[in-house]
């Protein structure tokens, strides 16, 4: 780019010699020169200029997920690990499992390395990097008309350190009037007691919901009518360790019969939000009928556009993976994938310059000749995925075969939203010692570039749908390949979007071999990629045992 650029100093560099330098500065340097201007907040956004100083590349231990029907209510399905006694000490840092209980526990969301968990009724955040957990969130107050729906946790370490938890408010039904003991439920519209002669025509009614609906008000003249639909959420911050009701209103792109459609409950005991993903300061929620609502909370609104494709299955989200979500890669944005019938087509959103949202097709490729690669299994695996026992002596690598970055700070060195690796000296605290551990030796390491790749075989496209039926659920994207790990027939397996291949992690018996009932399965599913830096207490704080 040949165009000069200035700030408001005067001082001009051309555009790709600016790059180069805010590249070169430390953490906190970069991160405060996010905050010079607008200007320089785009180049750095625009590059991933901060991207490697949070979210060091190779980084991907495995996936936490939710389960049921099972002796555990989450696991974490990785590649397995090593004994602290086997590890070699300078392979890079790792954590012990479990992090928490995943007898007691479930995950609720992830968001860029922080996992919201409940237990019972209590609500914790916490990062299985540092191995630093919040103190119980505190019950937020709702209005009387009002109840606590799906919950969602933002954090962008790039923004800031701190965190916040979104829960989406929804209107709790009027309650039904009883009718009266003595009328006939089969037969509402019988003569009047006490030998009373029948109602005339104009007042009797036609069903029990009639009788029992109370009648419509006639709107006065003058009333006022509100002028816009605002969407409720109680948002806490952990800056301020308080809850706020927050209405968010309509944005440059918020068509009103989607409000609409958002505003109608699911029928049954289905989820209003089926997935959601934070992603560059908004918040993008699936909701139950194919609508895509985008919150905006910086500006206080939001906006809407329908999903692609064909519209959701009322059923399909009923305790099970889902086989159509809401997917966000950091570096490639917000995208839609959804599989019918073994197709899988995936969709990118795109926002015109006039806040206009739409979806273009980017992959779109039929999964029944891999299905034939997979059931049996066409290689013999040199890694393979599982789920871990609870042992408090097992170590999780945070790395690649030892492709481990750049170490960030301590907490302690980290001051307001902004870090500094110059500060680091690379020696920790007995305990912290303990908790980082160390990265299993490479031998035995996974590599997400080399391991376990499936090459479809000629004429395996011929071979039509398995004699036993398709199966493809969706468990998340890969954290850094343009890849989808799906729940394939009965085999865990990453789908390369760039190189339409195939790769083999683990098998579906593993998550689900404490199972207690015939009933059981995996039905909350994120991929985990780690992050050094969070506002969480500087020392560990253990959940309830």
């Amino acid at each position: 780019m040949e165009a000069g650029y200035g700030d408001g100093n005067g001082v001009c560099f051309p555009y790709d010699v600016l790059v180069a330098i805010l590249r070169r500065l430390p953490t906190r340097a970069l991160a405060g020169s996010r905050l010079v201007c607008r200007a320089w907040r785009a180049i750095v956004d625009a590059h991933d200029l901060l991207l490697p100083h949070y979210f060091p590349a190779h980084a991907f231990p495995g996936i936490f997920l939710n389960k049921i029907g099972c002796d555990s209510y989450s696991a974490f399905f990785g590649p397995r690990g090593r004994r602290r006694a086997t590890a070699a000490a300078d392979d890079g840092p790792a954590f012990l499992r479990p992090v928490f209980r995943h007898s007691w526990c479930i995950v609720r969301h992830s968001c860029n390395g922080l996992l919201l968990l409940q237990n019972h009724r209590d609500y914790y955040v916490c990062n299985p990097a540092t191995v630093r957990c919040s103190a119980p969130l505190p019950n937020p107050s709702l209005p009387p008309t009002r109840r606590a729906g799906s919950m969602f946790l933002a954090f962008d370490p790039a923004v800031s350190l701190h965190y916040e938890v979104f829960f989406f408010q929804e209107e709790v039904p009027p309650p039904v009037p009883e009718p009266p003991t003595w009328v006939d439920l089969e037969q509402p519209c019988l003569p009047r007691l006490f030998g009373e002669e029948q109602l005339p025509e104009d007042e009797q009614y036609d069903s029990i919901d009639d009788m029992v609906s109370p009648p419509e008000q006639p709107q006065e003249e003058g009333a006022d009518v509100p002028k816009q639909k605002s969407v409720p959420f109680t948002v806490y911050s952990s800056r301020t360790g308080r809850w706020e009701n927050r209405e968010f209103a309509p944005g440059r792109c918020a068509p009103g019969h989607l409000y609409d459609m958002v505003a109608t409950s699911p029928s049954g005991y289905g989820e209003t939000v089926w997935s959601s993903e934070y992603w560059r300061e908004s918040l993008y929620m699936h909701f139950h009928n194919s609508v895509l609502v985008i919150l905006r909370p910086s500006n206080g609104t939001y906006d809407m556009v329908e999903l692609p494709g064909e519209p959701c299955d009322a059923q399909e989200f009923c305790s099970s993976l889902p086989t159509k979500s809401v997917l966000a890669s950091y570096e490639r944005g917000i995208h839609y994938v959804a599989i019918n019938e073994l197709q899988l087509q995936v969709w990118m959103l795109t926002e015109s310059i006039g806040a206009q949202l739409g979806w273009t097709l980017s992959h779109e490729v039929s999964l029944t000749p891999h299905c034939h690669m997979v059931e049996p299994l066409a290689i013999q695996p040199r890694v393979t995925w599982g789920v871990v026992e609870s042992s408090e002596d097992e170590l999780v690598s945070l790395f690649e075969d030892g492709n481990y970055g750049e170490r960030i700070c301590s907490e302690e060195n980290c001051e307001d939203d902004v870090t500094d690796d110059e500060t680091y000296d690379g020696e920790e605290e007995e305990d912290e010692a303990e908790e980082l551990g160390s990265r299993c030796s490479s031998v035995d390491s996974w590599n997400s570039d080399e391991d376990n790749f499936i090459d479809v075989v000629k004429g395996a496209a011929n071979l039509g749908l398995p004699a036993w039926g398709g199966r493809c659920e969706i468990m998340g994207f890969h954290p850094h390949k343009h890849a989808i790990i799906l729940l394939l027939m009965r085999e865990v397996v990453a789908y390369h979007l760039d190189t339409s291949r195939l790769q083999y992690l683990g098998e579906e018996y593993e998550l689900i071999k404490d199972s207690i009932q015939p009933a059981c399965c995996a039905y909350g599913s994120f991929p985990y990629r780690p992050c050094y830096v969070d506002a969480l207490p500087a020392r560990k704080s253990s959940l309830p045992s």
